[in-house]
């Protein structure tokens, strides 16, 4: 056997070994199958209507699934980004103690489902406080089960609530 065998040898084992792992590679560099249009992009607006903060607003976007909004029927599905300008600060996902869901009726959001924010600006949507801690007339709405944003004064107070709405951008 001549010194060339195994050069042959282990070229022929190696050239496809380099194949292999160039085409690994390149596949890493695709981007994913995950295109805009399978997901959606919501705006909410937040209308605070008691409290110490009343008459301010909130404003967010929301991405979802896209997917999730041809499901029928009531659905929640996690978001896949999340943004809440609030008391001029802004919140992301990462703000929030959890995933934030999304209640879907028939593909149509319906309430956030959240808490988040730090220990001085703490906020709640259909979430974190108990619905009989909203007493004001004008919080009727949420001691009847619907969705609703909830947010504490600075010393951990519940201090007022507001009312969501969602707009496709």
């Amino acid at each position: 056997m001549s010194l060339k065998t195994p050069m042959i040898v282990l070229r022929s084992l190696i050239l496809p070994s380099c194949i292999a792992v160039a085409l690994l590679v390149l596949a890493s560099c695709v981007p994913s199958r995950e295109t805009a249009s399978s997901v959606t992009a919501f705006s909410f607006q937040v209308a605070i209507i008691s409290g110490s903060r009343a008459g301010q607003m909130g404003t967010g976007a929301l991405v979802l699934p896209s997917q999730a909004l041809r499901t029928p029927g009531e659905t929640q599905v996690p978001v896949h980004s999340f943004e809440f300008h609030y008391a001029d600060r802004t919140f992301f996902a990462k703000d929030c103690d959890g995933v934030p869901m999304v209640r879907l009726v028939d593909g149509v959001p319906q309430e956030i489902i959240v808490t988040g924010g730090p220990r001085e600006l703490r906020f709640g949507f259909s979430a974190g406080f108990e619905r009989h801690q909203f007493g004001r007339a004008s919080e009727h709405f949420i001691l009847k089960g619907q969705p609703y944003f909830g947010y504490l004064d600075p010393r951990t107070y519940v201090d007022g609530a507001g009312k969501v709405s969602f707009a496709k951008p």
